[in-house]
Formats: structure tokens, C-alpha cells, sequence
């Protein structure tokens, strides 16, 4: 008689798979947003309301954006601090994290259409922003990646075995 041997599959553990994309991708963003930050205060920029004739009206949409950008840095690197570490409380901070980046960019674009065209066409960045007709491209394509990596989050045995357990 012949003896079949079972061999038993060892339990997905550790970062590797999907995770190195969240990885990647909690990385990359603190770095874009210290980009963005400098490159919207950056060297050789005029000062905010540099001029008396100068409203709080385009202070305020200068401002917002950096504000956003400046809170989005530094819950990345809290949620990359936890995800390093192997915390038990990851999975809420990714599912968090992606529900986040959804709303960011929803708020970007609801923003971006209610601000005055004066203002839109005074500043490069906010021009760059409204001239990209793919605003609904953007955020269908974002959600549906989002939403991916949620279920990813809640349900998969690798991030169950490397953080939760």
C-alpha cells in the first residue's frame, strides 16, 4: 500500500502580498504631501495676503488645502508608525485610512467647483486642478481601489494572522 502525505499550508503571515501595496503606498504619501507643502510654500512664492489689497477670500483657499495636506501627513505617519509595528488596531486605521483618501478627494473636487473662477485662474495650482476634466474618473477609480483594499483589511487570513493574532 501507498502512504499519501499531507502537506499542510502554512498560514499567510507577515507583510508580503497586498500589504507591501498599503506599505508602499503609506510611505509614499507622507513624502507627497511634504511635496505639495513645499511646493505651495516653497522658495521664491510671495507671502500669504502680501498685498493690503488682498482678501481673506484668496488667503482662505491657499490655506485650506495645506491644512488638509498637513492633517493627511501626519495620520499617515501614524497609521505607517502602527502598521510597522504589527498593531492589533491597523485594520481599523487602514480601513480608516482608505475611507479617508476617498473623502479627500471627493472634498477636493467639491471644493475645487465652488471656489470663484477669479480665484481658480489666479493660482497655478488650483488651475491645474480645474482644467483635469476626469474628476468623476478620479474618484470612481479611487473608491473602487479603496473599496478593494477595505474588504482586503476586514477579511484577508494574512492581515488577520500578521496583526490581529
Amino acid at each position: 500500500m501507498t502512504e499519501t502525505t499531507v502537506i499542510e499550508r502554512a498560514e499567510p503571515k507577515g507583510i508580503d502580498g497586498w500589504l507591501l501595496l498599503s506599505l508602499v503606498q503609506l510611505i509614499a504619501t507622507p513624502l507627497t504631501s511634504i511635496f505639495n507643502i513645499v511646493k505651495e510654500f516653497g522658495v521664491g512664492k510671495p507671502p500669504l495676503a502680501s498685498t493690503p489689497s488682498e482678501t481673506p477670500v484668496h488667503v482662505f483657499p491657499t490655506l485650506m488645502p495645506a491644512f488638509f495636506t498637513c492633517i493627511g501627513f501626519a495620520f499617515g505617519l501614524y497609521c505607517l508608525w502602527q502598521f510597522l509595528e504589527l498593531r492589533r488596531r491597523t485594520p481599523r486605521l487602514m480601513i480608516g485610512w482608505y475611507v479617508l483618501n476617498v473623502l479627500t478627494i471627493l472634498a477636493t473636487i467639491v471644493y475645487l467647483r465652488l471656489l470663484p473662477k477669479d480665484v481658480v485662474n489666479a493660482d497655478p495650482l488650483y488651475r491645474a486642478y480645474s482644467a483635469n476634466n476626469h474628476d468623476l474618473f478620479t474618484l470612481a477609480f479611487v473608491t473602487v481601489l479603496n473599496a478593494i483594499l477595505i474588504a482586503y483589511f476586514a477579511r484577508s487570513r494574512r492581515v488577520q494572522n500578521t496583526f490581529v493574532r
